[in-house]
């Protein structure tokens, strides 16, 4: 029987830690202190707003003990509060008959039938994080999400000092950790400035925290794979048999488009997620997301996480596997701009709440949580700069449409097998092309329109204005799959234009666009004085 203290003490994770509280295949074990401040929160909510049905897993050890959640769960008596009979008949809109079948008995059953309000309780309890961070913070966060916001400049003199204190934290805590171990095996490895880099850029040039998330790196990466992989990069022959079999199933994938803001999507879908063991679908996801990381605008700018439970595709594990793949999360140096979650099951709603309420406010914040029909979710995804076609679902029957995963997972074999000079990057229809003799090239004839178009009021508009005209030119040129494509040399390889230079380029642009109107002005005028 539990006691009464442990509830008033706040230590004892109740119900939803018999959901999570189990040993990690991976083998770390969740700590209980994680639990209870979120906990007494969801106990408020559900209490107040929720009517769920009892599900036929339920432990039923839970049951005896307590004769209604609305009592304190804890006390040995079986006195309730003021008005709980009133409260239960409200919620299940039925005489209150069985105290055992109360909503937080199992406040993870799924349901059909929901309550006005309950979505909205939940969205002002998730909300709350946000008011933990300071104006700034939230400014930051609303940009991020809506994809808005400025691209990062990175300062060298700064980042050698961030480099420096991030060397200080390492030594102060990796004593013990797998971090030493691989500093053993390779100096070099751990200390190389890009890598180092890669882990400050993720955690926001904060050089503490990066530390702690390089120390989680190499610890998870010697669980998940042998101890002479834990300085190499991991790449597809690392993998075994049921691991590929994993990365080639779709669960998770990095789709072909970015959202607005060019940050990469990674997006996972719940029901097709299978595996023999938990450690195949981790390692085909630590992969996946360390090759998101090789690009260094993907590090600066972050990339946006969304995962989709809508309909066919609800996770038919059950949420197994969930604290492996928070413990992937959080290792990974890639920084998660969003987090967007998508059901259709208000229960799935409730779940992700209370997992989503184990992360710390600053990670919190920038999850958004979308309940409704495949087309609903569409069109809340766009609001924050997600194309409702970006997604690799058939429209009709909502079927996931497997195709552009297949082909990246064959460029990414091609890519480790014969080396990037063996994929010629040749320019098709909507790329815009820099140099050579393609200048009528359907790309560049529609970036001209664009710049014929916004020519007046990019010759009126700030320097920060113009960025942002040219930052939705390159927008629109996207949208149709298009590219900024050069040759490096009069007779190399094709290769895609950093972002930074293709601004520049496109500004030179308005220029050229300007003194022709010039020439014709001042011509005019010279007839006039005539």
């Amino acid at each position: 029987m539990l006691r009464q203290e442990e509830f008033d003490s706040g230590r004892n994770p109740y119900l939803l830690a018999d959901h999570f509280e189990t040993t990690s295949p991976l083998g770390n074990e969740p700590s209980a202190d994680l639990f209870p401040k979120q906990l007494h929160s969801l106990l408020r909510l559900v209490e107040s707003s929720l009517s769920i049905s009892s599900m036929s897993s339920l432990d039923r050890r839970y049951t005896e003990p307590f004769q209604c959640a609305l009592m304190n769960p804890f006390s040995h008596q079986k006195e309730k509060k003021e008005g709980n009979k009133e409260a239960v008949d409200a919620m299940l809109g039925r005489p209150y008959t069985e105290p055992c079948q109360c909503a937080l008995m199992n406040p993870f059953s799924r349901q059909k039938e929901k309550k006005e309000g309950n979505k909205e309780a939940v969205d002002a309890m998730l909300v709350e994080s946000m008011t933990q961070l300071s104006f700034k913070e939230r400014q930051t966060v609303q940009e991020d999400l809506h994809g808005v916001s400025e691209r990062i400049s990175e300062d060298v003199n700064q980042m050698e000092i961030w480099l420096s204190q991030l060397d200080r934290h390492l030594n102060e805590i990796k004593n013990g950790r797998a971090y030493e171990i691989a500093e053993e095996m390779s100096p070099t490895y751990v200390s190389d400035r890009d890598f180092r880099v890669m882990f400050l850029r993720a955690q926001r040039y904060n050089p503490k925290a990066a530390a702690g998330q390089m120390i989680k790196f190499f610890d998870l990466k010697l669980k998940l794979f042998s101890k002479d992989k834990l300085v190499k990069d991991i790449t597809l022959n690392d993998l075994d048999d049921d691991d590929k079999e994993c990365l080639q199933n779709g669960s998770c994938q990095v789709l072909r488009r970015p959202d607005a803001a060019r940050r990469p999507i990674l997006f996972s879908i719940q029901g097709l997620r299978s595996y023999k063991n938990i450690k195949n679908e981790i390692r085909a996801r630590f992969y996946i997301m360390m090759t998101i990381v090789e690009s260094q605008e993907a590090q600066i700018r972050g990339a946006i996480i969304l995962t989709y439970a809508v309909g066919q595709h609800k996770d038919k594990l059950n949420g197994d596997g969930y604290l492996d793949n928070v413990q992937l999360g959080l290792a990974i140096p890639l920084h998660g701009a969003g987090h967007h979650f998508c059901c259709s099951d208000y229960g799935d709603y409730i779940l992700l709440y209370a997992a989503v309420s184990l992360f710390p406010a600053h990670v919190r914040a920038r999850f958004t949580l979308h309940c409704g029909s495949h087309l609903e979710c569409r069109y809340r995804l766009s609001a924050y700069g997600i194309p409702q076609d970006t997604l690799p679902l058939f429209f009709q029957s909502n079927e996931a449409d497997l195709e552009s995963h297949r082909r990246w997972c064959q460029e990414r074999m091609r890519l480790e097998t014969c080396g990037a000079s063996s994929l010629p990057m040749e320019p098709q229809q909507n790329d815009v092309v820099f140099g050579g003799k393609i200048s009528r090239n359907g790309g560049n004839l529609q970036l001209r329109s664009l710049a014929k178009r916004f020519s007046h009021s990019y010759d009126l508009a700030s320097k920060v204005k113009r960025r942002e005209v040219i930052e939705s030119m390159i927008a629109e040129i996207h949208k149709s799959d298009g590219r900024f494509l050069q040759k490096c040399e009069q007779n190399g390889p094709w290769t895609e234009v950093p972002l930074e230079e293709v601004h520049k380029k496109v500004a030179m642009m308005f220029r050229n666009i300007r003194r022709p109107r010039a020439k014709r002005r001042s011509f005019a005028e010279a007839e006039a004085f005539e």
